[in-house]
């Protein structure tokens, strides 16, 4: 007879598919659960709703209210894995999903915060030291799906030998934030247990090139690296395949050297192959959107993100005559400098023929730059023109909305 552990490694085994979970739902139910049933096929049907709706709205209420009621409950055997007698609090909660943060007075021994999705907790966050318990990992895998795992510190390979077990190969996206120690870095990326992981967020400065060399680079299609000037130059080292899809680049912090030679990044290994390109707030400036621009084609990129930098008019000329996305659909520039000027140059820019979404929220645009873009998208294939937060008057608001109807958003 099937038990609770053998649906949880059944769901896990499938993270994105919804029926295991609903099949769960109903032993639950046989089993004298009703609350976890019922809470697992609401979220699941929570998550196939358009946010903002008022059927989601409704429904994400209930939702909350259920967890509310039974988090002590279903937490508890969570904290127990790790020997944790913790308070835990909800936090804002973002796409349909339920972050909780483990909250404890004194040292943090293990368990630090989990996020229920779709009903179940499908992502932890974990402090591994040497008084960790080394049962505690895997009882929390028998206990939960988790498909996404957060290591927010590892202070010796001892530690982490300890906790590894083979139901981490559930784990499809791994976030390291601080591994103190290299012998550790070389143990997760090239060990079995993390055969499942194909996303990777490594903000560990120093060994980019380990990675570039291992079994985990040549698995994955998601990578979000620090924008240290080093680990973008050891990236040019990386086996090249047509997996790695989506890369990111993550502000490196205060007082941290970030990248400062942004042609480097087009001379990443995976620079052809890639489909969507993250540089959201790296301080970029004028010289490095420039210097960007001057790169190397980006053969297959369909989205790039510049939101939240630190440009202007003048290296979005560069950018606008660089044009070197031959298939870019999905344009973000958002929160940055750019004025009417810059609206106009990308107006004339022959990235229009691509592109279906331009945000261009946040701005310095004033009226007559949006008009002049909206005219020369007006025919176009353009699905969605983002303006607001930008200085519009209500005249050119006016012309944009006719030019574009539902097809734009002045704010």
């Amino acid at each position: 007879m099937p038990d609770a552990e053998s649906f949880i490694a059944a769901i896990a085994a499938n993270p994105a598919d919804d029926l295991p979970r609903l099949v769960f739902a109903d032993w639950l139910d046989e089993n004298g659960d009703p609350a976890r049933a019922g809470f697992i096929r609401d979220h699941v049907r929570l998550a196939k709703l358009r946010p903002g709706t008022d059927e989601y709205k409704t429904l994400f209420r209930k939702c909350a209210d259920t967890l509310k009621a039974n988090l002590p409950t279903w937490i508890k055997p969570a904290c127990d894995a790790f020997g944790q007698p913790m308070e835990w609090k909800p936090v804002k909660a973002t796409g349909g999903r339920f972050p909780i943060e483990i909250v404890r007075t004194g040292e943090r021994i293990g368990l630090r915060a989990v996020q229920f999705d779709r009903g179940l907790i499908g992502s932890a966050s974990l402090t591994l030291i040497p008084s960790t318990p080394a049962r505690g990992v895997d009882r929390l895998l028998r206990l939960h799906p988790v498909s996404e795992l957060t290591l927010r510190s590892i202070t010796d390979p001892d530690s982490w030998d300890r906790v590894t077990c083979e139901r981490m190969k559930a784990v499809r996206t791994l976030h390291m934030l601080v591994v103190s120690s290299r012998s550790v870095v070389h143990r997760i990326y090239t060990s079995e247990v993390f055969a499942g992981v194909d996303r990777l967020t490594s903000l560990v400065s120093k060994d980019a090139n380990v990675l570039c060399g291992s079994r985990m680079a040549k698995r994955l299609t998601a990578l979000t690296v620090a924008g240290f000037p080093e680990v973008i130059a050891a990236l040019a080292d990386y086996p090249l395949d047509d997996k790695l899809q989506e890369f990111t680049i993550s502000p490196p912090g205060r007082d941290t050297p970030a990248v400062s030679d942004w042609s480097a990044v087009s001379r990443v290994a995976f620079r052809p192959t890639l489909k969507r390109l993250d540089l959201t707030r790296c301080g970029m400036t004028d010289d490095g959107l420039a210097a960007f621009a001057r790169g190397e084609e980006w053969i297959r990129l369909q989205g790039l993100k510049l939101g939240g930098n630190l440009f202007g008019d003048r290296g979005w000329a560069d950018f606008c005559r660089g044009w070197r996305t031959p298939e870019l659909t999905y344009l973000d520039a958002s929160r940055n400098r750019l004025t009417d000027s810059g609206a106009d140059m990308l107006s004339r820019s022959g990235m229009l023929k691509t592109l279906r979404v331009i945000d261009l929220r946040g701005n310095r645009i004033a009226g007559r730059g949006a008009v002049a873009l909206a005219r020369a998208v007006a025919e176009g294939k353009l699905n969605k023109l983002l303006l607001a937060g930008n200085p519009l008057g209500k005249r050119e608001v006016g012309m944009v909305n006719g030019l574009l109807g539902g097809r734009t958003d002045v704010g």
